[in-house]
């Protein structure tokens, strides 16, 4: 759960640069609840927590601009 204000749908936009995907929360509810939430799941051809680390990192920092 991420701050009321951020929209999980831009942020998937704004990821998609980054080649990073995220489930929007709203996508979970047929109300349109939890926009503000967001499902990670993670594939890779590595296995490399190093590429898991930054992917969240940058997950993080985009959000944080949508705040």
């Amino acid at each position: 759960e991420l701050p009321e204000q951020v929209d999980t749908f831009l942020l998937n936009e704004n990821l998609s640069e980054f080649n990073i995907g995220i489930a929007p929360g709203a996508l979970f509810s047929c109300t349109g609840k939890y926009k503000n939430c967001l499902r990670i799941n993670y594939v890779s051809k590595s296995n490399s927590i190093k590429a898991i680390g930054q992917a969240i990192k940058i997950i993080g920092e985009q959000a944080k601009l949508l705040t």
